[in-house]
């Protein structure tokens, strides 16, 4: 995250924050699903504050999904003019 980790450090790093977990969720398709891991995501924010997200893993092809509860505490922006 910070110009002089690898990309492979940074993934040996969210690796080691893994926890097991089997939180249900349900989407779009209405089947339930239950996540098979838990881990911490690096994240640099504005101002170069490095912080963690800490995200279930499920086991469908899916983006990420952030809610907006969490995306409100990061203060996220959401441009799509410019995207």
């Amino acid at each position: 995250m910070d110009g002089g980790v690898s990309i492979e450090q940074e993934r040996v790093d969210v690796a080691n924050t893994e926890r097991k977990t089997s939180s249900a969720y349900r989407f779009g398709d209405g089947v339930e699903t239950c996540s098979v891991k838990n881990v911490d995501i690096p994240m640099l924010i504005p101002r170069n504050q490095l912080v963690k997200l800490e995200v279930d893993v499920v086991n469908n092809k899916i983006p990420l999904l952030i809610s907006c509860p969490t995306m409100k505490e990061f203060r996220f922006v959401i441009d799509t003019n410019h995207d």
